[in-house]
């Protein structure tokens, strides 16, 4: 074999070498990126519509709402997402708040809606209440009030949805005769669509504490359960919301009362409104000389040239 045949197979190791030294760098800075990435960086664009309405007019007023709707728009803002946040709306500034906000949703979105304030179930609506609603009749609350299934309709593009309803409190309308409109306090529960989850204060007939029995805070038992909850790193969405609905079940009953939220979903996967603070653990990379490295010693025998050998002829 010649000199440049040698020095053909000698650059020719050397530069696996390089490409083996090279490929192996590469997967551990690859590693080290996925390591210290928040997954929830990665995802899509995450808006919230945050409502708080108080200042009833022509039925019983709240106090807590606007404080609760506070306290969920920093949970949201804590887990990435753009906060929309409005108090106190009225019929036409709480339908004109919901359409744009669906107008800025895209397909693959992530999105949340929160509502307090009074709601009330007619026949099969659940309807959410401006705080100009008027107690005329079941006909005119139907028309004025916002039913739930035509925000579930604004939020059907994106592919995660989060909706919590706190409404579940008593029926605001007076009796007329023997019965109020609306008949008893409470929404049902709804339907979702893929994609969504939807979480309740409280079920059917209960009503939901305007307070955190055992605390000064100036917020309801549901919303002040459900923002410690969703404040906890790498819980996944439904496992949280159970953890809420146990909670606010256990709290409501040492104070002798009432309350189970209830929930709904059609989600597809697991969904973490934050990611877990605990780095993925970095993917394994082959040693030399384990579990299918090459050795140090193996590769100098790949690469010293063979000389070869010469036979004698007489």
């Amino acid at each position: 074999m010649t000199t440049g045949s040698y020095f053909n197979i000698f650059r020719g190791a050397t530069f696996c070498l390089f490409a083996l030294t090279g490929i192996a760098f590469c997967s551990v800075a690859q590693a080290a990126v996925l390591e210290y990435t928040p997954a929830h960086l990665a995802a899509e664009r995450r808006m919230a519509l945050v409502i708080g309405n108080d200042a009833y007019s022509q039925i019983v007023p709240l106090k807590n709402a606007r404080n609760d709707a506070r306290l969920m728009a920093q949970v949201l803002k804590k887990a990435g997402f753009e906060v929309t946040m409005a108090n106190d709306l009225d019929r036409d500034t709480l339908w004109s708040t919901i359409d744009a906000f669906k107008g800025r949703i895209q397909k693959g979105d992530e999105v949340a809606f929160y509502f307090a304030g009074h709601g009330v179930q007619i026949n099969s609506s659940q309807l959410l209440l401006p705080i100009d609603i008027a107690a005329k009749s079941d006909a005119q609350v139907q028309r004025d009030g916002v039913p739930l299934i035509d925000v579930q309709d604004a939020l059907k593009d994106a592919r995660f949805a989060l909706l919590v309803i706190d409404a579940c409190r008593d029926n605001p309308f007076p009796k007329t005769g023997t019965r109020a409109i609306g008949g008893t306090r409470g929404l049902e529960r709804a339907d979702p669509t893929t994609g969504q989850i939807i979480m309740m204060s409280a079920g059917r007939n209960q009503k939901a504490l305007d307070y955190v029995p055992g605390r000064s805070a100036d917020h309801g038992l549901f919303t002040w359960e459900l923002s410690q909850t969703l404040s906890t790193p790498g819980v996944e969405i439904r496992a949280a919301l159970e953890q809420v609905k146990d909670r606010v079940d256990e709290q409501a009953r040492r104070a002798g009362h009432e309350q189970r939220p209830s929930l709904v979903n059609d989600l597809r996967g697991n969904y973490y409104l934050l990611a877990s603070l605990k780095p993925e653990p970095l993917p394994d990379t082959p040693q030399p000389g384990q579990n299918g490295g090459i050795s140090l010693e193996d590769l100098a025998k790949a690469i010293t040239p063979v000389r070869p050998r010469t036979e004698a002829h007489g």
